[in-house]
């Protein structure tokens, strides 16, 4: 499954501080949500020609 690389987040290094650090987590959440998104819609489309 392609999503396995998407859904880990090494939480390890991240400093939420750093204002950079938490635009580049949430922008890395918004593509995630995106895929997900994209991912469902191709899904029950499949689900559809069933």
């Amino acid at each position: 499954m392609f999503l396995k690389d998407l859904l880990h987040i090494d939480w390890s290094n991240t400093d939420f501080n750093d204002q950079e650090a938490v635009k580049a987590l949430l922008h890395h959440l918004a593509n995630l949500v995106e895929a997900l998104h994209r991912e469902n819609l191709a899904l029950k489309a499949e689900n559809q020609r069933l």
